[in-house]
């Protein structure tokens, strides 16, 4: 079982009159999915004229459906009151000290942490009884804060089966043919009574659901397979680090795409990933990608790209057909381009910032491409003050002022 830690600190105010002392706190946790319970509200703490406490219980209750740990259970003075050994002679002690003493469930002294390690199922209660002692009380003391309680809960999430997203089973995650927002859940229980985790998203799992408008992937995804998420109109997607495999076209003509981010698990932009994304105008490809795959970004809307010196193999097609690239930066890992990596129908004037003699030597001609190279960006800024005709340079761009 894996376990999620949450602290409970709850509050305790005394009201002296005498030998009255009474003690209220409330905590709901928080909830998420199906992991919910709560505290009771208020407990109320009353002491009779020997000092003797009585204490309603603490309890609580399970009201989600996973199982959870009641840890522990300490308590700590505040504002001057103190919390002291069970065994201490109580009238002994000075009028007004503000010392007391707490046990639990008959036998624990409140003074160290109650250890309870005990499992609510769902539905079900747990009861802490306390009792206690204090001194005696001379002067009235009127809702002060005299202790903090700390209750530690663990999640216990159940054993899952590790579930795959296909075209066929993708209605167990709450799918359905009018869904425009799709959240993957990282785990959910099926109507056989199982607990699953998606690791991974199929082959044509999502392709035509072109309902789809935005998309979230769980960090328990390892893997998405050929053409997943084939003309879905999804606007923006975010990779999650954990995925380490993608197949081939995973959003091939999402034709509203604009916003992608890449995780760091992803060594390679698979063939046709991104092809026919025609409104993807910009891609931040991060340093841990090596590879850019035969026909990746075919026919999108890039303006720009620039290629990090990770990158030591570009594919034959990979920029194909990007009409609206004009503006192309190769890092100096790339070792060698394949044929119409960056081929155009037209005559385009563009601009390649490399240092790198494979992109300086890569047949740009042949890819219709009137190319302006510079070494680095400082030589192409110093170039647009120095004179040059001023409005080729920003045509040449695709800039305007």
């Amino acid at each position: 079982m894996a376990k999620r830690l949450f602290t409970i600190s709850m509050l305790v105010f005394a009201a002296m009159v005498i030998v009255i002392l009474t003690v209220s706190f409330a905590y709901a946790a928080p909830t998420t999915g199906t992991i919910s319970y709560t505290v009771t509200e208020k407990v109320n703490m009353t002491a009779d004229s020997t000092g003797e406490l009585t204490v309603d219980p603490i309890v609580i209750e399970n009201t989600g459906e996973l199982d959870i740990l009641v840890g522990s259970v300490q308590i700590a003075g505040l504002n001057g009151w103190t919390l002291i050994p069970d065994t201490t002679d109580f009238a002994k002690l000075p009028a007004d000290s503000k010392q007391f003493s707490l046990v639990a469930d008959g036998s624990h002294d409140m003074i160290s942490a109650y250890t309870v390690d005990e499992t609510l199922k769902p539905g079900h209660t747990y009861i802490t009884m306390l009792t206690g002692k204090t001194g005696i009380v001379t002067t009235a003391v009127a809702d002060e804060k005299a202790a903090d309680f700390i209750i530690t809960v663990s999640i216990q999430e159940p054993e899952c089966e590790d579930f795959v997203v296909t075209e066929s089973n993708r209605y167990m995650i709450g799918y359905t043919d009018e869904t425009t927002e799709l959240v993957i859940p990282e785990t959910f229980q099926g109507s056989d009574g199982i607990w699953y985790r998606v690791i991974g998203i199929d082959n044509n799992a999502f392709n035509g659901c072109e309902n789809i408008k935005t998309i979230v992937i769980p960090d328990s995804v390892t893997s998405i397979g050929n053409f997943a998420f084939k003309s879905a109109q999804i606007m923006q997607v975010e990779i999650p680090d954990s995925v380490t495999t993608m197949g081939q076209g995973v959003f091939n003509g999402c034709n509203q795409l604009n916003d992608v981010i890449i995780g760091s698990g992803l060594t390679s932009i698979s063939p046709g990933t991104f092809s026919n994304c025609i409104s993807l105008k910009k891609i931040q490809i991060p340093d841990n990608i090596t590879k850019i795959g035969n026909g990746a970004f075919t026919a999108t809307g890039l303006e720009y790209v620039d290629i990090p010196d990770s990158v030591i193999t570009i594919d034959r097609f990979a920029f194909y057909t990007c009409t609206s690239l004009k503006k192309i930066s190769i890092g100096g890992g790339v070792e060698s381009i394949g044929s119409d990596a960056f081929h155009v129908r037209q005559e385009t004037d563009t601009i390649v910032i490399t240092e790198n003699d494979v992109a300086k030597n890569y047949d740009w001609v042949g890819d219709k491409r009137n190319v302006t190279l510079y070494s680095n960006a400082e030589d192409l800024y110093t170039e647009m003050l120095s004179g040059r005709d001023f409005n080729d340079f920003m045509s040449i761009n695709g800039w305007s002022l």
